[in-house]
């Protein structure tokens, strides 16, 4: 039986997918602990994303990837579901065309 966070996960990535150009993957295995559970480009700007069930929060070591993703001019964010996958995309200019 999947964990919560997996299937938020799976709703996200369900919820890109339907968008216009877009990119999505889950990376399985890392060399290096920390990375977001979701990595994609939807229109033209890189998401690191960071799931996870409502009421947790993310790690030192998660918190310093998706700031090395925002240094780096990409857009590394944490969320709890595909409502919060929505507004981030809105403020960062992504139209939800389908």
């Amino acid at each position: 039986m999947p964990n919560p966070e997996s299937k938020i996960q799976t709703a996200i990535i369900r919820y890109v997918k339907s968008l216009t150009g877009t990119y999505v993957m889950r990376p399985i295995t890392c060399t290096e602990a920390g990375h977001p559970d979701i990595v994609c480009l939807v229109q033209g700007r890189m998401f690191g994303i960071e799931v996870k069930q409502p009421g947790k929060n993310p790690t030192a070591l998660q918190k310093k990837r998706l700031e090395q993703i925002e240094s780096a001019g990409g857009c590394g964010i944490v969320a709890h579901s595909v409502d919060d996958v929505r507004k981030w995309f809105a403020k960062r200019g992504v139209s939800a065309i389908i």
